[in-house]
């Protein structure tokens, strides 16, 4: 009976693994359409890791093509469905973990396409280019080491303050959004959420 249950379970991973491998193919020769088809096909009856693995695919493709809103949107879609299904709630923290991890990255991409750190950073490489070239590698790499770690540390600061200011405005939306209100319910106040 083990042995049985253990070559169901090698043949299921097994077709797991197909499945995947064909929808990066069909995503990798730009046939984006079947391979998102195909992961929406994917999805059924699963376990808690099988179905955030599934969501985590689908949003990292996505996150590969460069559609990074589509990506938030997958996570954000799934994040609902478990909160609305019981069998899956173990599954909820891994969700809000992951998403997190790319609103966060969002921050990052947003950071770096500001005109004056991309104009720094060409700096940093060519003065790290020139410095060894010219001074060894030795003690050529510390101007433009020096400018890249200061780059770098502004884009995580940046990243970091707007991704928090981006929670607090959530926060406050949220606080916006409930409205107490006092009334009267079989001869008592009682105080109620709109």
């Amino acid at each position: 009976m083990n042995l049985l249950l253990f070559c169901c379970q090698t043949w299921l991973m097994q077709m797991t693994t197909n499945l995947l491998l064909k929808l990066r193919f069909k995503e990798q020769i730009g046939d984006v359409l079947a391979a998102r088809a195909a992961y929406i096909q994917q999805t059924g009856k699963e376990s808690d890791f099988d179905f955030v693995q599934n969501v985590i695919s689908r949003a990292n493709m996505e996150k590969r093509l460069g559609n990074m809103e589509s990506a938030c949107g997958i996570y954000k879609e799934a994040i609902e469905m478990v909160v609305a299904e019981e069998n899956l709630q173990h599954a909820l923290p891994n969700l809000y973990v992951h998403f997190s991890h790319l609103k966060y990255m969002m921050f990052v991409w947003d950071a770096c396409k500001d005109l004056t750190l991309i104009i720094l950073m060409v700096v940093a490489a060519a003065s790290l280019v020139l410095g060894i070239k010219s001074e060894g590698i030795k003690e050529g790499w510390y101007d433009g080491g020096s400018i890249a770690f200061a780059v770098i540390l502004v884009i995580v600061v940046t990243a970091t303050s707007d991704y928090k200011q981006s929670l607090q405005f959530r926060d406050l939306n949220e606080e916006k959004r409930n409205i107490r209100l006092e009334v009267i319910r079989g001869g008592r106040k009682v105080e109620i959420s709109i």
